[in-house]
């Protein structure tokens, strides 16, 4: 779930221009603990994973997993936010992925 927040705070900085890795730098001058995560579309996707195995069982013990599904869906769709991110820059580079869809 701590990856599905910094996942979607990736997307929503990114939309809004401000660049996540300052962010968690500045986060690092606290004089506080952090527990440091960061952006991972792949860790994100294998916890998911893990996920489903307990949004399975919930059912039988009449337990509500309406913040682990929704961290599932956003660490699923991860992948595709890179890619696309991906293919924006190399577009904007003038180094287009002919033929590739996503």
């Amino acid at each position: 779930m701590n990856i599905a927040l910094v996942n979607e705070l990736k997307m929503v900085y990114d939309s809004m221009g401000i660049d996540i890795w300052e962010v968690i730098e500045a986060a690092k001058t606290k004089p506080f603990a952090l527990c440091r995560f960061i952006p991972d579309p792949v860790w994100g996707d294998i916890a998911s994973r893990r996920s489903v195995l307990l949004n399975l069982e919930s059912p039988r013990v009449r337990a509500n997993t309406r913040f682990i599904e929704l961290a599932g869906e956003i660490n699923t769709s991860m992948p595709a936010y890179v890619v696309n991110r991906t293919i924006e820059a190399l577009n904007h580079h003038r180094k287009p992925l002919n033929g590739v869809a996503y």
